[in-house]
This record gives structure tokens, sequence and C-alpha cells, in this order.
């Protein structure tokens, strides 16, 4: 039965208007002394949102559940509601992804120096992947009005309050998402503290809800509904003060007040109630087992009993109709009222006993509330056992046959894994809940099960170092292949510049100097060769001598050499042969260009896949599928 909100209907009524889309209300905060409904009216406003026609987004928080800034995203993200199902949909799947960046975030904040720095990532990440999850269901995030609910504001320590009006609010001031976000608070009182915090969010008004005390007809109408004899409303306003936990608390204790006669079971039903006495001893005996289950079936009651017992025991509370009713997948539930006294008779009888049963069944339900399919059970037995697992150690260890249900294990139970990348392992809950089963009779991991997944993790380490090896040597050659292709490229470019300015600019390239010798005679010379030759004939004072100096002059005059240097001329125009040369040089050129861009972005996709390839290889190696304690 849902929980009535007694004397609360007009601020209930004024929230939900208010801070739906249709309303202009951006901040609200409701406040009171301890006990008065806060937390109450705040689940009842969140429910009366998500009720509504146009599309909600609820994330809510309690102080007592902060701890640090991881606590609390991954609180956000458990606690997140839409109003469709649609939106919930993707909102599972967001809680399911910031669980797996939960690990990766707690293991970065060990070796993360700013610390700063890693509360803003944190900030980011949690608003960004909020808004790819619903962006993934093809949601449009202009429709919806998130709203962000923390009860108890006025309790967060001042590092929670850090990091709310800091890196969270500007994170969410950024999103697209929270643009039309609202917010709802509550708190004891609305003290300075308080406001200076509204005043780091940057809030330009909140509107305050403050709950008055229940009135006398309304404390009288709260005793009613806990099955209490009336009492007069102005006796219960005055030893409450009109605080409902009072109330509450007043309505526990029967030396105050007497439960009404009409409890819960009406008087013909107590009539169709078997009596103890009704039953043989080994009647009572299934009975008792049982009523420690919510669920019965054969399976769980084998854990407080013989399988032999177990079956007479189920096929004997079959035909009990008054006793137990059947549900639809076989399982029977026993009457709430007759668990309940037998239950209340075995803790009187044999307390130790009734301990030992009440911790047995309580971990057995809780098992099979996430793994509600029995015959699987022994899967997540076996993945407890390892500290970390992938699909292709799965392959691995389990045979053949089996491998179809684990995959189908690990898709159905997504929520009670965490990924990281190809790696998985059970949520700490999961594996501990686990743990527990198997010490109450649940089972353990097959025989060699341990040493199959140590020897397994040897080789996977031993085979990803040796192609990690090769991989990088792989990687080191194409790489010096790259940078030799980008400096033939980048000569080849240079020549096909100088070809064309060398076809362009002739007279600085083309033109060649050119020496022509020739003779000629020298008059000055062959006048004074002659002279010296006549005047050696004619004079004895000349003698051969001289003779001889006027023969190399009169040889000298009239063999004078003469050099001259001429510049060849340029191709005065561009003539057909010349222009063709070049533009075939030129296709060449681009031809083997080509050929080696094309060959450098082979390389450059080979480089980007092995990248990946080295950066995935090994993960879930980084530490032993089983640890060596």
């Amino acid at each position: 039965m849902k929980k009535q909100l007694i004397g609360r209907d007009k601020e209930l009524a004024a929230l939900t208007r208010s801070l739906s889309v249709e309303g202009s209300l951006r901040t609200a905060l409701i406040h009171g002394p301890k006990g008065m409904g806060k937390s109450a009216l705040l689940e009842k406003t969140e429910r009366e949102l998500l009720d509504r026609k146009k599309v909600h987004l609820c994330l809510s928080h309690k102080a007592t559940g902060y701890s640090n800034p991881l606590n609390f995203s991954a609180s956000l993200a458990r606690s997140a509601r839409g109003s469709s199902d649609l939106i919930q949909s993707a909102l599972n799947d967001f809680a399911r992804k910031w669980g797996s960046l939960v690990i990766s975030f707690e293991r970065s904040r060990v070796h993360e120096e700013n610390k700063d720095e890693w509360r803003i990532k944190l900030a980011n990440s949690l608003v960004g992947t909020l808004e790819e999850s619903l962006t993934a269901r093809e949601i449009s995030i202009n429709d919806i009005t998130p709203v962000l609910i923390l009860d108890d504001l006025d309790q967060y320590s001042d590092d929670g309050i850090d990091w709310l009006t800091g890196p969270f609010n500007q994170a969410i001031r950024s999103s697209e998402l929270f643009k039309r976000c609202r917010f709802l608070f509550s708190s004891e009182s609305p003290n300075h503290s308080l406001q200076g915090t509204f005043d780091r969010f940057g809030f330009e008004r909140v509107q305050r809800f403050p709950l008055p005390p229940l009135g006398p007809a309304q404390c009288e109408k709260l005793a009613g509904l806990h099955g209490f004899q009336s009492m007069a409303g102005a006796e219960l306003k005055e030893i409450s003060q009109g605080n409902p936990l009072k109330l509450l608390n007043i309505f526990k204790k029967s030396t105050i007040l007497q439960k009404a006669k009409v409890s819960v079971m009406s008087e013909q039903t107590k009539k169709t109630l078997p009596h103890f006495s009704d039953f043989t001893e080994e009647e009572f005996q299934h009975l008792l087992f049982a009523s420690y289950f919510k669920r019965v079936n054969r399976y769980n009651l084998e854990f407080l009993c013989s399988p032999r017992d177990a079956a007479f025991s189920y096929n004997w509370l079959k035909r009990q109709k008054n006793i137990a009713s059947q549900e639809p997948d076989g399982c029977l539930v026993i009457n709430q009222e007759i668990r309940d006294q037998i239950q209340e008779f075995h803790r009187q009888d044999n307390p130790d006993e009734a301990e030992r049963l009440n911790v047995i069944a309580t971990i057995v339900d809780a098992f099979n509330a996430i793994f509600p399919d029995s015959e699987t059970h022994w899967i997540p037995v076996n993945l407890q056992a390892l500290d970390s697992f992938t699909r292709d150690l799965c392959r691995k260890l389990f045979p053949e046959e089996e491998r179809p249900k684990v995959f189908s294990f690990i898709e159905n139970h997504e929520d009670q894994i965490v990924f990281s990348g190809r790696q998985m392992n059970l949520t700490p809950d999961a594996k501990l809940l686990t743990q527990r089963f198997m010490e109450v009779g649940g089972g353990t991991p097959r025989d060699g099960f341990l040493e199959k997944a140590i020897k397994q993790w040897k080789l996977d380490s031993e085979a990803a170092t040796d192609k990690r090896r090769r991989m990088e040597l792989e990687h080191n050659n194409l790489s010096e292949e790259a940078t030799d292709i980008a400096s033939q490229v980048e000569d080849l470019v240079l020549l096909k510049e100088k070809i064309i300015d060398d076809f362009k600019k002739p007279s600085k390239s083309n033109a060649n100097t050119k020496r022509e010798y020739s003779f000629g005679s020298n008059k000055i010379l062959l006048v004074i060769g002659l002279g010296t030759i006549a005047a050696s004939l004619f004079s004895d004072a000349f003698g051969s001598y001289y003779a001889a100096i006027g023969i190399a002059f009169s040889l000298g005059g009239y063999f004078w050499p003469n050099v001259e240097e001429r510049k060849t001329a340029a191709v005065a125009a561009v003539g057909a042969g010349p222009r063709l040369a070049v533009e075939t040089q030129q296709r060449s050129l681009d031809h083997r260009i080509n050929g080696l861009v094309s060959r450098a972005s082979s390389i450059k996709e080979s480089l980007d896949g092995m990248s990946v390839e080295l950066e995935n290889l090994g993960q879930g190696l980084e530490a032993p599928y089983v640890s060596e304690d």
C-alpha cells in the first residue's frame, strides 16, 4: 500500500505545478524541523512529476549517502527516473555505463596529481554520458525537463558543497539538457550557510515552502491510518507537537496507544487460517522451513532440508490452498500472517536455530532476486572466483555446449556486471552476495576451474607479450618507411617545381657561355719583329740573337690569337618538342608521387589499426584472472 501524505496537499500541489514544464519556478526549498515530513514530500513530488504527461527526468540524492563526488555521481545514476518507458530505458543504459566508468575514475583518482582537474573531469563525464545515453535512443533532449532533488542539503559536507557548486554546477550550466533544469532542496532551516550555498549555485530567487505542524484532525487521521483506536486530535497534537515522526514513534509504543481491535486481517479471514494444532509434526516441519522464504520452490527448500523433505514439503504446500497461493512460474507464496506467526513461535522455541534459518533464507532470497533462474546459478558461482574475465576466457574455461548459456547470462545480467572495455567482472555487491550464497550451500567453483584460469592467464600474457613485440617491430618498420616516403615525395615535388621553373625562365638556367678562338695579325709586333730582323742583317751591332727575337716577334705579330666569349641563345620561342618533354616529365613525376602517396595512406591506415590493436592488446591482462591470495 502506498504511503499517504497527510496535511501536505497544498505544498504538494504548488510544488508539482510550479516545478513542472508548465511552471516557471526554478528553485524551491522545503524546510522544517526533523520528522516534519520533508523527505516524504520530496518523494511524493517526484512521483507526481513523473506521472504527468510532459517529459520529466528526476535525479535525487540524500545527504546521508554522500561520502565523495564519485559516490554522489553513482547515486545520481542509480536514482535517475524518467516519465516514459523510453526515457527510463535510456536511463538504465546510462546507469550501466556509468557503473563501469566509476571504476576507471576510482583508479585514476589514486594516480591523479591534480585533484581539481579530476573533479572537473568527473562532473563533465557524468553529464556528458547522460546526454549520450538519451541521444543514443533518439530522444530529443530539448523536450526533457530535468529536476534535481537533493534532500537535507544543510547536512552536506563542505567538500560536497564545493563539488556541487563548482565542477558539477559548471557542467550542468554548459549542458544543453540542463538548460531547463529545476532544483528542489530540503533542509531543517534556511540559515546563512544555506543561503551562501544558493549564492554559489547562482540562484537569483529560491521559493521557500515551510512545513507547519499537523493539526488535530490531521493527527487523528494519521493515527487511524496506522490501525490504532481513535484518540482526541487535540491530545495527539499536544503530545507530538504536530510532528508526524513523533506520532509514528508514539504509535509503535503499545504502552501509550492500544492497537485497534480490527487489525490487518478481518475476523472472517482469521477463521479461515489454520491453527498450529491442526498440523501433524511432519506437516508443521514442512511449514516451518517454507515460512522463511518469500517465494517457495523445491530448489530453495533444499537449503534448509534434504532434497526428499524439500519435495514432500513443496508438494504438501501446493495442496494447502488456504495457506499458500501458487504463482505462474510454479513458486508458492505463503500467507504473510502464517509466516509471521510460525517464525515468531520458532524464535521463542529455538532462537539460535531460527536465526540460522533466517540468515540462510535471507541470503537465498536476495540471491534469487538478482539471479532468478536457478538453472544458471552455477555461472555466477564460477565467475565470482575470477577478479576479471573476458568472452575469450569464457570460451576457454567452459565447454562448448555451455558457452551459449554463459554468454546469455552475461547479456541478461548487465546490471550485475562491471564492463571496462573487453574486461568484465561481477559488481562488488553481486560478488559478495554470491560468496554468501556459496557459504550457505549454493555450491563451489568446478574442480580445477581456478587452476585452469591461472594457467590460461599465463598463456594469454605470454601470447600478448609476443604479439606486442612483433607488432611494435612492424609498427616501427612501417613508421620508418612512412618517413622515407615523405622525404621522397618532398624531393619529387621540388624536382617538379625546378623543371617548371627552368622551362619558364631559360635565361637563368638554359643559356650557356661558349668561348671561340681565332688568329689575326698584330701590326705593332709585326713591325717590331721585321725591324729587328732588318737591323740584324744590315748592322754588325745586332747579332743572330736579335735576329731570333725579331723572327719571334714577327711570327707573334702575324699569328696573334683572339679569344671571344659568346652566350648561346635560349630557345626564343617555346616549340612543341620542349613542351612535350616537360609535360612528359611532369606526368611521370605525378605518377610516381601518387604511387608514394597511396602507399603512405595505406601505411597510415595500417599504423592506426595497429595502434588501436596495441592499445587493446592485453586488455584484461593487467592483473591475473585470479588473485594470488
